[in-house]
C-alpha cells in the first residue's frame, strides 16, 4: 500500500514493522523511543501521525498503564503482511474493474500476488460471484491458462489460448462463446492462483470502510 511519510514517520514505521517481524507483536511507546534513543514526547507525535494516515492505532489503556500499539488493515497492507484486495473483475461480458485498493486478504504477502472479487458466471461451477481469486502479476506460461486480461480498457477473466498474432478468450462456463482479438489489443494483467469462497472469506477478509 503506497502512502509516502516524511523522514521522521518513516524510521517509525520502520522500526515498528522490524519489532513485529521479530515478536510478532508491537512495542509500546515508551519502549520504542528508547530502543531508537528519541524523546518520548517526540515519538508519540510520530505515532499519533501514523495513526492518522490510517496505519495504526494507539489504544489507551487507562491511568497508569502503556498505550498499546496496533496496525489497522492498511498498516499491515503497507508493512507487507496480506494481499491486496483490488476490487472486482467480470468471469463473463467485459467489465471495468474496481482497481482501488477495497480491503486486506489475511494471508501471508508475496510480491505481485493480488485479489479479486468474481463477478458474473462464466467461470461456474468452479468460481461463484463474491468468491475471492488470489492474482499473480505475471505473463502468460500456457495456453488455455486462466488469466486477468484486459481488453479494449476493459477487464475480465477468461482462459488464454494464443493463435498466431490473435488470442482466443474462452470461458470455463461452456455456456459463454469464447471470442478472438488481435493479441497487440490484449493486456495479460496477472494469472490465476487459487480461490476461496464462503466461510473463509469472513474470516479471511477485511473490506475498508
Amino acid at each position: 500500500m503506497q502512502v509516502e511519510l516524511p523522514k521522521g514517520q518513516q524510521r517509525i514505521w520502520e522500526a515498528l514493522v522490524k519489532y513485529r517481524g521479530r515478536s510478532g507483536l508491537l512495542p509500546y511507546p515508551l519502549e520504542l523511543a528508547r530502543m531508537l534513543g528519541l524523546d518520548r514526547k517526540g515519538v508519540l507525535q510520530q505515532l499519533e501521525a501514523l495513526e492518522r494516515k490510517g496505519l495504526l492505532e494507539i489504544q489507551a489503556r487507562g491511568r497508569g498503564l502503556p498505550a498499546v500499539l496496533r496496525l489497522t488493515p492498511q498498516g499491515r497492507l503497507k508493512a507487507g503482511l496480506g494481499i491486496p484486495l483490488l476490487g472486482t473483475v467480470q468471469a463473463g461480458p467485459l467489465g471495468a474493474p474496481n482497481q482501488e485498493v477495497r480491503g486486506i486478504i489475511n494471508l501471508p504477502a508475496r510480491s505481485g500476488l493480488y485479489g479479486l472479487e468474481i463477478d458474473g458466471l462464466s467461470l461456474a461451477p468452479w468460481l461463484r460471484p463474491k468468491d475471492i481469486s488470489i492474482i499473480k502479476a505475471e505473463p502468460l506460461s500456457y495456453a488455455g491458462q486462466v488469466s486477468v486480461v484486459r481488453v479494449h480498457d476493459e477487464t475480465t477473466f477468461k482462459k488464454v489460448y494464443p493463435k498466431g498474432r490473435k488470442l482466443r478468450l474462452e470461458s470455463v462456463n461452456p455456456d459463454f462463446a469464447p471470442f478472438v482479438v488481435p493479441a497487440d489489443e490484449v493486456e495479460v494483467q496477472g494469472v490465476y492462483c487459487s480461490h476461496f469462497g464462503g466461510e473463509l472469506t469472513r474470516e479471511l477478509l477485511e473490506v475498508f470502510m
